[in-house]
């Protein structure tokens, strides 16, 4: 059910985006800088699937194990500007680790990192704040040096946020973004990430 609500959610900000944005945010003509880059920092919200987790290490965590359910983001990540309204985007993401706590004792089962590629929808609020929705998809690995499985896959990414002009310059944007990630339920669920994000136009 938090799966369809999210989702919802994501799907009406898109939807309102287009719907309310201004005709000529439709112009097809391709920014004068359409390329940019982007570096991010943040907050992971981790559900774990703790059966699995039990299954995969079970020379580590057992039934009465704990898990961590937060962490550190990282991103680095490029775009490409379509026209004013629509972006492609992608980049990587490390989305933190998880670990066990066994008997007081705390061991890292493994690292979560995610390519990921989506497509952006803008609505600019004023000259300094512009709203933007997301989707997309992320191609995850889970890397683990205590299990001889490298669990891998494929699900869909979604996300919104805000980017603001902080710096009074059209090159530099602070961006503030949440994004949810899909699993396949191996070892974990889903992974909720809030970054901060600082963007640079620039022409290749």
């Amino acid at each position: 059910m938090k799966r369809v609500i999210k989702s919802g959610i994501v799907m009406i900000i898109l939807v309102g985006l287009v719907s309310n944005s201004n005709a000529d945010e439709w112009q097809t003509v391709t920014p004068v800088d359409p390329w940019y880059f982007g570096l991010g920092i943040g907050k992971t919200v981790i559900a774990v699937n703790k059966p699995s987790l039990v299954s995969g290490f079970s020379s580590i965590a057992t039934p009465s194990s704990t898990f961590n359910h937060d962490d550190l983001a990282f991103n680095i990540y490029s775009g490409y500007k379509l026209d004013k309204l629509l972006s492609l985007e992608f980049g990587l993401s490390e989305l933190g680790s998880a670990i066990a706590t066994t008997n007081g004792a705390a061991s890292k089962l493994f690292n979560i990192y995610t390519l990921f590629f989506n497509t952006t929808a803008r609505h600019r609020y004023n000259k300094n704040a512009i709203f933007f929705g997301k989707i997309g998809a992320h191609s995850w690995s889970l890397g683990s040096s205590l299990n001889t499985t490298h669990a891998t896959g494929t699900d869909l990414l979604l996300g919104a946020g805000i980017e603001l002009n902080l710096f009074k310059n059209i090159n530099r944007k602070i961006r503030i973004e949440w994004s949810h990630y899909f699993f396949d339920k191996v070892y974990i669920d889903s992974v909720d990430a809030l970054t901060i994000n600082l963007i640079f136009n620039y022409a290749p």
